[in-house]
């Protein structure tokens, strides 16, 4: 293999040699110089003339020759390293390709691995393959797979340790869950050092679509959506199940438009307020946490309501509030904010024309003491949701429909 930027093949190696070969020659020139020298200051000597002019002849001899040897030397190093160079690189060459041939040989693998331990439903069929990647989050990539029946489906993937484990209980609950507003959870498999959730496949998320269109939902769309996420949290509040991430990414929308709740790995199964204690651990994504989830640590369903509102202000101004701010201010904010760190946010909620009648009136019921703060039938009642809810059932009943 040919070294680029030098034709003789020795790379910075070629430079070094002429370096080198520029130091013995002028050794080779001051010993004559030195030798004719003495020889200049010693011309009436008689037999020393003839000394030195041999001495001068056998030292110049001597040290071409010496140089020329180490030169030679030198140039079988070079060449000895050029030679193993292109060796070491011919193997990583084909160590490369060893590897790509067998991940080749491991995507055509009928049971593509993850058939140790699998606890999938009957939609997800074998020999199923992989696709192309859809993302990357915090428990690995997830991909599209297809079945051997032309079945399309969503597979997290991730690498299998102590913290990923803790999720098996987790999706084991999901897979039980059945609404038309939260993605299904078809199964999951784990063996090889990975575990694999199967997924029902959506169009993207809620964020996606904004990111998309470069703009936000207008009311129309964020009424719509809300209705379908204002569904879901009622399904999963009335099955103890606290969603604890609700945010505009983990919104996700099938082909018809439908929203549905997704990404449910920080789910937890809990009472109306518990303890981060007693939950085992914080989540949530920080712009979007409830003030009693960021100071005082407490985790429940009315976190999610105060998540919900943040996620309604998202779909109509693309951000959640303070997004501006960074992390850190928005924090200190939070810290020195009054009326149990809602002000902030209630305060907002009246300057902007974008929130009018019942839509602000919702948020501003959203935005306050977790004590205060309605549970999700209490949202599902209000009227800027309750009327399009019973325009989805088609009932004619006063009373707000929610399932």
């Amino acid at each position: 293999m040919a070294q680029g930027g030098n034709d003789s093949g020795l790379g910075s190696g070629g430079q070094q040699f002429q370096f080198d070969q520029k130091l013995y020659e002028a050794l080779i020139g001051n010993i004559t110089e030195t030798v004719i020298g003495l020889y200049q200051k010693n011309q009436s000597l008689g037999e020393a003339k003839q000394v030195m002019v041999l001495t001068v002849d056998q030292v110049t001899k001597l040290a071409t020759h010496a140089a020329n040897y180490a030169a030679a030397k030198y140039l079988e190093k070079l060449e000895e390293q050029r030679i193993q160079n292109e060796q070491q690189q011919l193997a990583q060459a084909l160590a490369a390709m060893i590897g790509l041939l067998a991940a080749a040989s491991s995507d055509d693998d009928s049971d593509d691995g993850t058939n140790v331990n699998d606890h999938s439903t009957k939609e997800i069929q074998y020999p199923w393959k992989k696709e192309e990647i859809l993302g990357r989050g915090a428990f690995g990539v997830v991909f599209r797979a297809r079945g051997p029946d032309g079945f399309q489906f969503a597979v997290k993937e991730g690498e299998e340790n102590e913290q990923q484990t803790s999720l098996l209980e987790e999706i084991k609950c999901l897979i039980k869950l059945s609404h038309p507003n939260i993605v299904r959870c078809f199964g999951f498999a784990e063996g090889g050092g990975k575990i694999y959730m199967y997924l029902e496949l959506m169009a993207g998320s809620i964020a996606d679509r904004m990111k998309t269109n470069s703009r936000p939902c207008n009311i129309l769309e964020a009424r719509r959506h809300t209705v379908d996420v204002v569904r879901g949290l009622f399904y999963l509040h009335k099955k103890d199940i606290v969603h604890r991430d609700v945010k505009c990414a983990n919104i996700l929308l099938d082909s018809e438009g439908t929203a549905k709740l997704g990404d449910m790995g920080l789910s937890k199964v809990g009472s109306l307020q518990q303890t981060v204690a007693e939950y085992g651990d914080v989540g949530g994504s920080i712009l979007w946490m409830s003030p009693e989830a960021l100071t005082e640590k407490m985790i429940g369903k009315r976190a999610d309501i105060w998540s919900l509102g943040c996620s309604i202000y998202e779909m109509l101004k693309s951000e959640p509030p303070f997004a501006n701010l960074g992390i850190l201010k928005f924090l200190l904010l939070q810290s020195q904010s009054s009326q149990g760190g809602c002000a902030g946010h209630r305060q907002v909620i009246e300057r902007d024309e974008v929130f009018q009648g019942d839509l602000k009136n919702l948020l501003l019921e959203i935005f306050v003491p977790f004590q205060k703060r309605p549970l999700i039938e209490d949202i599902a009642c209000h009227p800027w949701i309750s009327i399009p809810l019973m325009l989805m059932e088609n009932k004619k009943s006063t009373t707000c429909a929610v399932q």
